[in-house]
């Protein structure tokens, strides 16, 4: 056993390696320490001699395999002790998942998630991003457009900013007003926005609202918008206060919960068929959003989850059967052909981004906050990413939850439209469901493993009619 072995581990966490074929544990006090001191020493025995480095930061990517490459990678990037800001592990028998924020040398912030797989207790894989912090987010300059919002709605008592998780880059802000209201400021803007540099000409909220188009819903869905409006580049939504209605991210969902969702999206595509928006996102760009080459022209920021879809389009490319990779990527390459038989199938206004984070309950509407990528499509494409992003907490599987939006659409799509939006879904997430295949969690990759064989063979019974 090598010195650093023993330097690296303490306590009960040395005894319980000696006891187990001298695997040894990945003890997040002491990979908390060596961030905090700039000593990467005792993380060389934790890796596998073959163990595989991989990390998209601004402006970079690094690839290095073996300890002595990884060691030296991070003692270069943090050369001298430092404060950690934030820290949180999310510790499984197969590896741990970690954020952080750290000051570096030079006075700056850097927020980076990590994922830490192991075998046999061994580092074999360390996936590294950066992120927008959160500690140090500097607000924007006083947005005039807001202040007029907001005066239309009555005296503003305060203000105060709301850190939150989301990887977009907006910013928003909780108003009190004389009345008692609670509104919620959302202030989208140009250098901040991710969707925005994706998607050109940025957000199609306040657009939407402006135009009235929104003002079509039924009052069983609500968007919780008051107010929007847009100048100089800036998009500013004043929004009820909504929070306690939402169910969020994370979470077991019932199927009657579930339900009251697909109802009010199933609504969504029934009040807006057939007609057309010229503010809405066309959809071959709607199907090329997330591809690689999309990626690509963003990767050079900080943003966290443009970094970890790109990643995952290579896991894609080599854990998915080889005619489904030829058929996404060719997808993305040239969405003409899919985009003319959805639009076959019938299009209308769809949310774009109808996931449980921007969803809420309240006893007769649903909330659906969110709309700044809605796009000109059949409503298929928001079902899709509905059974993928919210599919595995709900008591149903993803068939049952198929019926589930079919019987309140009722004629709108066949299961033709239902197979070709299957495709169009896993062209937009295949790399976000693919990067689940090499996280911390065994748990969470078998799942993905399974969710992934899903998605293909539902795509591969849709390329018939492609």
């Amino acid at each position: 056993m090598r010195r650093a072995l023993i330097r690296g581990n303490f306590g009960n966490g040395l005894i319980n390696g000696l006891c187990h074929r001298f695997i040894v544990p990945v003890d997040p006090t002491v990979l908390r320490r060596c961030y905090e001191q700039a000593d990467f020493e005792p993380l060389r025995d934790w890796y596998a001699d073959d163990a595989i480095f991989d990390a998209f930061v601004p402006g970079r990517r690094v690839k290095l395999t073996g300890p002595d490459a990884i060691v030296a990678q991070l003692a270069s990037w943090w050369p001298v002790p430092g404060r950690l800001l934030r820290w949180s592990v999310d510790e499984f028998p197969s590896g741990l998942t970690v954020e952080f924020e750290r000051e570096t040398d030079d006075g700056r912030v850097w927020r980076q998630r990590q994922f830490v797989q192991l075998a046999e207790g061994r580092i074999v894989r360390h996936q590294v991003y950066s992120a927008r912090p959160q500690s140090a987010v500097e607000a924007p300059p006083p947005s005039p457009l807001a202040a007029q919002l907001l005066a239309e709605l009555g005296n503003v008592i305060s203000i105060e900013p709301l850190v939150h998780a989301g990887q977009a880059g907006g910013w928003i802000e909780r108003a009190t007003l004389a009345d008692g209201r609670s509104v919620v400021v959302k202030r989208v803007l140009p250098e901040r926005d991710l969707l925005g540099r994706l998607a050109d000409g940025g957000t199609r909220e306040a657009a939407l609202w402006t135009s009235g188009a929104l003002a079509k819903l039924p009052a069983t869905i609500d968007t919780a918008i008051l107010a929007a409006g847009e100048e100089n580049g800036e998009t500013v939504l004043v929004m009820r206060d909504v929070s306690h209605a939402l169910v969020g991210v994370a979470g077991p969902l019932t199927r009657a919960q579930s339900d009251r969702f697909l109802e009010a999206l199933a609504t969504i595509h029934r009040t807006f068929a057939g007609e057309r928006h010229d503010v809405l996102y066309p959809l071959p760009s709607f199907l090329k959003l997330t591809s690689p080459a999309s990626l690509e022209r963003v990767a050079g920021a900080e943003d966290y989850i443009s970094k970890v879809m790109a990643v995952g389009w290579e896991v894609f490319a080599d854990a998915a059967p080889r005619d489904v990779v030829d058929a996404v990527f060719r997808v993305h390459d040239r969405p003409e052909q899919l985009t003319a038989k959805l639009e076959a199938c019938g299009t209308g206004l769809v949310h774009g981004d109808y996931r449980c984070g921007n969803l809420g309950l309240e006893p007769k509407r649903v909330i659906v906050l969110d709309w700044g990528i809605a796009t000109q499509a059949p409503g298929v494409t928001d079902l899709a990413w509905y059974l993928f992003v919210n599919g595995w907490r709900i008591d149903a599987t993803k068939e049952e939850l198929i019926l589930d939006y079919l019987r309140h659409a009722g004629d709108l799509y066949d299961e033709r439209a239902i197979q070709l939006g299957l495709v169009a879904g896993l062209a937009w997430f295949g790399g976000l469901l693919s990067h689940e295949l090499i996280e911390s969690d065994a748990a969470k990759r078998e799942r993905a493993r399974r969710e992934l064989d899903w998605w293909c063979d539902s795509a591969r019974r849709a390329l018939e009619v492609l």
